[in-house]
């Protein structure tokens, strides 16, 4: 075949993929919440573990999306809602499997209550911690879930994790369910250390954290997003981008080890 014939042909190819890619390519709301390390800032320049690894995402997919961010209650309405949402991050839970799509997982961490040092009851079981006056947890999250399936009643609800710390810091709250890796961020966010708490003795459950998709989009796109995690992943970009907030590839806190 003449060279002119086949620089034709590789130039028809190029242009079906790009024309492949640009067809592809989507705009999507992407919604997070306040959630040190995964989202920090404000809404006009959030920052955070999982604001980066959006943006890591949509480079490599070609999609596009602005990074919104929003209370955790609204967060869960419009991914549910839709069109073309992507919120991030959210833990998977069997009751929330059929509401959404999901990419994932991102991290997995173990959630334990926090209480203020020096407490009067520590609980060593959850058994125990019903005996606590009041527990903080976020409206609509997978904490107050959790809690209501065992049937406590003293629970306290609020918008955010950030602001259950704060409040047992305070003494308006017996304790707050917490990942490690979100304690410790928040440590650092607030200015408070980790002498100024202490840590229920056993696990309530560990974390798997994802991101979800709304149900309208299609599940090619779903599929593409978790191509570009796993090539994160592949790289090591993504262990990379977990080393800079002090996270193990395990979702581990790295070289905290009284954090677990």
């Amino acid at each position: 075949m003449p060279r002119s014939g086949c620089k034709a042909i590789a130039f028809a190819a190029m242009l079906c993929l790009s024309l492949r890619a640009v067809a592809r390519a989507a705009e999507f709301t992407v919604l997070t919440h306040p959630l040190p390390p995964f989202t920090t800032g404000t809404d006009a320049a959030p920052t955070g573990l999982a604001v980066e690894l959006v943006e890591a995402i949509l480079r490599r997919t070609g999609d596009t999306g602005a990074v919104q961010v929003v209370p955790y209650p609204r967060l869960m309405r419009d991914v549910q809602r839709g069109p073309s949402t992507i919120a991030f991050i959210m833990a998977r839970t069997p009751e929330r499997e059929a509401l959404m799509q999901w990419i994932g997982p991102i991290v997995v961490t173990p959630v334990s209550l926090y209480m203020k040092a020096g407490a009067p009851v520590v609980p060593r079981t959850l058994a125990d911690a019903r005996a606590l006056g009041s527990i903080g947890v976020t409206r609509g999250g997978v904490d107050a879930r959790f809690f209501g399936e065992h049937g406590f009643g003293n629970l306290d609800f609020s918008e955010s994790q950030p602001t259950d710390l704060r409040k047992v810091y305070l003494g308006r709250l017996d304790a707050t369910p917490m990942g490690a890796i979100v304690f410790d961020s928040l440590l650092d966010e607030n200015g408070l250390k980790r002498s100024d708490f202490q840590r229920a003795p056993f696990t309530l459950y560990d974390s798997f954290v994802y991101a979800a998709v709304s149900p309208d989009v299609p599940g090619s796109v779903v599929q593409s997003w978790s191509a570009a995690l796993d090539e994160l992943k592949r790289s090591g970009e993504y262990a990379a981008l977990l080393a800079r907030y002090g996270i193990e590839a395990s979702g581990r806190v790295a070289d905290q080890p009284g954090s677990r």
